[in-house]
């Protein structure tokens, strides 16, 4: 009776393991997600005014920066005089401060949407840019530190944001070892 028990409490915590793993293997989007929403808010750089369910006219845009960098934006004027905006410092994104715009290479009129609908749009083209030039040459969107990115389980984060998420991981671990080394042995 005495194996029995020790390969059900075995099976027991193998299973828990594995239902950890799996709990932190979903919620890392989560909690990625919160570290760059926190760090967003920490880092305001442009002040968006209005209703972002207000239907406007909008128009996606990318620059060709210096250094082989790009830019995608979106903007509810025409992206001619966002370009103008960029090069004379009004509203500039920390991105084209670093990486002077050279040219407009590409635009889209997004047509009659919210700015919640353009954000979207802008934010797939991101991430189509940077699959398309490189991680590191593309900014906009969501996506606008100028520090480098690293992808981790399809995941895009800066360093900082990296080295937070192992941390909490790790101490999520070992929290779960001392439990299991307490409590089942």
């Amino acid at each position: 009776m005495q194996p029995f028990l020790e390969t059900t409490i075995i099976a027991l915590v193998v299973l828990f393991c594995v239902a950890i793993a799996l709990l932190i293997t979903t919620s890392l989007k989560a909690l990625f997600e919160w570290m760059r929403r926190k760090k967003k808010h920490e880092k305001i750089q442009l002040p968006i005014s209005g209703d972002p369910d207000k239907i406007s006219h909008w128009h996606l845009y990318i620059l060709k920066l210096q250094d082989g960098k790009y830019y995608v934006g979106i903007t509810s004027k025409t992206p001619e005089i966002r370009m103008r905006e960029h090069l004379n410092g009004v509203r500039t994104a920390y991105w084209t401060a670093k990486h002077k715009p050279l040219k407009i290479i590409y635009t889209e009129d997004l047509g009659n949407i919210t700015r919640r609908q353009a954000e979207k749009r802008e934010n797939k083209m991101v991430r189509a840019c940077m699959k398309e030039r490189g991680i590191n040459d593309v900014r906009g969107g969501d996506l606008t530190s100028t520090e480098e990115y690293i992808v981790r389980f399809g995941y895009i984060f800066n360093k900082e944001g990296w080295t937070e998420l192992m941390m909490v991981t790790c101490l999520f671990l070992l929290l779960i070892y001392f439990m299991i080394d307490k409590y089942l042995f």
